[in-house]
């Protein structure tokens, strides 16, 4: 009987969600952080340069995983449109696989 508490609880664990950076494997947390909320606020505001952006997907990804999106690009020897491209690309697929996009709140799209 505890086996099988256990076997159910496993099965109902929500699978982590990943996206993929220029072959770099990223992993999402199950559920958007709330930090998220402040972000998308700045975004919505019009600010016209892409910290907001930046912050955004540092707020998902967390401060280390960040960092390597930031070490890819160098490696890579992206240039500047290149990076913000590949930066717009990366917050799609992040959003998409969170059943959303930029331009729709969380409880919108859930609606």
């Amino acid at each position: 009987m505890v086996h099988e508490a256990a076997v159910e609880e496993v099965a109902e664990e929500p699978k982590p969600k990943t996206v993929k950076f220029r072959d770099l494997e990223l992993e999402l947390p199950t559920d958007l952080p709330g930090t998220v909320a402040f972000d998308w606020a700045e975004i919505e505001d019009g600010k016209k340069d892409v910290s907001p952006v930046m912050n955004l997907i540092k707020s998902i990804v967390g401060r280390d995983q960040f960092n390597r999106i930031y070490e890819k690009v160098g490696d890579d020897g992206l240039g500047m449109e290149e990076t913000l491209e590949a930066i717009s690309k990366l917050s799609e697929e992040i959003f998409a696989s969170y059943g959303t996009s930029l331009g729709e709140s969380q409880a919108s799209a859930d609606s």
